[in-house]
């Protein structure tokens, strides 16, 4: 079978971030139980890549699994995605890949000298605007190719950094952990980022912590988000291995986790964020506008001082769940007599998916007797309620009421117009 490779065989100045494709001319088929390496020029094995049950590690040290994402298929080609750090600037490559891992035709495989490529220095920026374009043309001047490499490169200096996308579908798992503060930035006049995509599977089943069964992970700054789309495609029936099946559609798969806390600022224009339970975990101060949210269970939920939602569009997804909840919401501490605002739907459309009932939330403790150390702080003004689903005729999910200690009007759960 034919195929054509990036890097082509041979090529030079190749991004240290970039993944690697092979591209077919019949639909390839991966067998689960196999790996690919990668040496450097001197013959040492640099990186060894199972088509199945990984995990990536990040900087601050995290660990999450990622199953069989780091080999993938989509329709006739085959991306390879190498351990983050294990590629460096300015260095030489070759691939081994053993007959039979990619079933192709009569493909069978790379042996050392087929597959050889060196990457191009770490880029040197003198503003605080970073390009990234994952595109495999040869001609790609960016200054990284992933946006994680570029997260990796301003973690740890100072000021605010603008992580500028190009156009495309960015298939990674991000984790931030710095001081920077940092803008994504997707293209100008698209429609809430339906050409800026960020996408990855990830969920509770896999990873079972909050920090890290999340498809996007920030902590220890300030985001803004700007013409992006997020998603986190668990879904309860995509296989990523012929012997190894994820997500039980029942688990929490947050597309986001803003962990930065107070202090902290998180803002979102133009965008989308995509996920079924839990689609958005945030904390510190939050403004969405002009956004598409869309899940079932709990899919807003957080620690938020305060999050406003203006001139969005919810939708309530008919999955697995016949009941959906817009918020959970967690907010400040019933020590303290200071109540922050919490959580604003305001000048909104909310959508309920046919056969689906939804209701606008539910207490902050899931059990029902349990003592809970939050206050349950919402509002829903001016909001627009369609589609063909129902509506729950308590409209807050009182079977779990909410948790308040001396009740004034200001506190708890509230609806208007």
């Amino acid at each position: 079978s034919a195929q054509t490779l990036y890097p082509e065989n041979g090529a030079k100045n190749v991004a240290y971030d970039s993944q690697l494709v092979i591209n077919f001319d019949v639909e390839p088929e991966l067998t689960p139980t196999a790996s690919v390496y990668i040496y450097d020029s001197t013959g040492n094995l640099v990186d060894s890549i199972k088509f199945a049950d990984e995990t990536q590690v990040f900087a601050d040290g995290s660990k999450v699994a990622v199953g069989a994402q780091l080999v993938r298929k989509e329709g006739k080609s085959v991306y390879i995605t190498p351990h983050n750090y294990k590629l460096a600037p300015a260095s030489s490559y070759y691939v081994i890949l053993d007959n039979g891992a990619i079933k192709a035709g009569d493909f069978s495989g790379f042996a050392a000298g087929a597959w050889e490529f060196s990457t191009k220095a770490e880029p040197s920026i003198a503003s605080n605007t970073i390009t990234i374009n994952n595109s495999t043309n040869k001609d790609n001047n960016a200054d990284f190719h992933s946006i994680q490499a570029a997260l990796d490169y301003v973690k740890d200096k100072e000021g605010t950094y603008t992580l500028s996308l190009s156009p495309s579908k960015y298939y990674e798992l991000l984790h931030y952990n710095g001081k920077a503060n940092i803008v994504l930035q997707g293209p100008k006049d698209n429609n809430r980022g339906d050409n800026c995509v960020i996408e990855y599977i990830n969920c509770n089943d896999l990873n079972g912590s909050q920090n890290t069964r999340v498809s996007f992970f920030f902590i220890g700054a300030d985001l803004t988000l700007e013409n992006v789309t997020l998603i986190n495609s668990a879904d309860g029936e995509k296989v990523y291995s012929s012997a190894t099946k994820y997500a039980s559609g029942n688990a929490q798969a947050e597309t986001i986790f803003f962990k930065s806390g107070k202090g902290h600022k998180l803002v979102a224009y133009n965008s989308s964020f995509k996920g079924h339970q839990d689609t958005m975990q945030i904390s510190g101060k939050c403004w969405f506008y002009n956004c598409y949210i869309e899940g079932d269970v709990d899919y807003i939920w957080g620690t938020a001082d305060v999050a406003l939602f203006e001139e969005c569009d919810l939708y309530c997804l008919r999955y697995v769940k016949d009941r959906a909840y817009l918020f959970e919401t967690r907010v400040g501490s019933t020590e303290n007599p200071l109540v922050p605002k919490g959580f604003v739907l305001f000048n909104s459309t909310v959508t309920v998916a046919k056969n689906q009932t939804a209701f606008y939330g539910r207490r902050a403790t899931a059990v029902e007797k349990a003592k809970s150390p939050y206050y349950d702080q919402c509002a829903i003004v001016n909001v627009n309620f369609v589609g063909e689903g129902n509506f729950g005729d308590m409209r807050w999910y009182v079977g779990k009421p909410p948790r308040v200690t001396k009740e004034p009007a200001h506190i708890g759960w509230k609806e208007y117009n």
